[in-house]
């Protein structure tokens, strides 16, 4: 294990799914999953980062079960403890108490940054490159690691490829970068705010969809001439995640990334 000096984190809609509830991280607790700071101490036996190292805090993982072993640690069989159980792997309890000596959960996704320090495996830390300003780079954790990992890591475009990025937040923003550093050919943002699709013009989106007016599915099925090949859903909104479904065809990829409130359901998938 690795106590690192957090400098910044970013928000998340998942801590604020979290905060509400919809998330089965017992409360109250420390949240936070996106810090980036510098490691104060290492545990014994850890290589690869050091004292004085400037990191991002990362993705919990085992490293040893078949899907890490298979090179998919997002999909760790022991995702569900490392990420809200509230305690580290293995320990009973907490840690942590509040003023008047009541239990705080801790842990969430292998970190809670939103404090001072944050305890975390030696694993999941990313060390940041000399030079770069370390309180910049908290979403580089989850934001845009998450929209660009599942282009570059799941979609995996091929020449000619079509994908649909419902959500123009940082999440599907960081989609629409690493769409433009594929093969793929039209990269299509969908989102309700005007600012959010210019910026993803900027950001080499093909072409832009304003859903407050406009039926999405229907107009990026004119926009690739038939279903897209993939659709990324970055919003966690339910009835956003059927126009992401509907929106590819029978061959087609939905990849669902937005956190939804549990519970939440919509109409059956055909």
């Amino acid at each position: 294990m690795c106590w690192v000096e957090v400098a910044s984190t970013g928000y998340c809609h998942t801590d604020g799914i979290a905060r509400d509830g919809d998330l089965p991280f017992p409360l109250p607790g420390v949240l936070g999953h996106e810090g980036a700071g510098t490691v104060v101490a290492v545990g014994e036996g850890v290589t690869g980062v050091r004292e004085g190292q400037d990191v991002v805090l990362g993705w919990p993982y085992c490293g040893q079960c078949r899907n890490c072993l298979a090179g998919e640690p997002r999909y760790c069989l022991d995702l569900g403890e490392f990420v809200a159980a509230g305690q580290r792997p293995g320990a009973r309890g907490s840690a942590l108490r509040t003023p008047d000596g009541g239990l705080l959960s801790r842990h969430f996704f292998g970190q809670s940054s939103f404090a001072t320090y944050a305890m975390t495996s030696a694993s999941s830390l990313v060390p940041i490159p000399e030079g770069l300003p370390v309180e910049l780079m908290g979403p580089l954790a989850c934001l845009l690691a998450t929209g660009a990992g599942a282009v570059f890591n799941t979609i995996r475009p091929e020449p000619g490829t079509s994908i649909v990025v419902y959500g123009a937040g940082t999440v599907g923003l960081a989609a629409v970068m690493a769409a433009r550093c594929s093969p793929a050919t039209s990269i299509i943002a969908v989102d309700r705010h005007a600012s959010r699709l210019r910026l993803a013009t900027d950001l080499c989106a093909t072409h832009t969809i304003d859903a407050t007016d406009t039926d999405p599915i229907g107009a990026a099925t004119d926009i690739c001439s038939g279903p897209a090949d993939a659709a990324l859903e970055c919003t966690g909104i339910v009835s956003v995640v059927r126009q992401a479904i509907d929106s590819v065809g029978m061959l087609g990829t939905a990849l669902l990334i937005g956190g939804a409130p549990a519970g939440r359901s919509s109409a059956p998938i055909t």
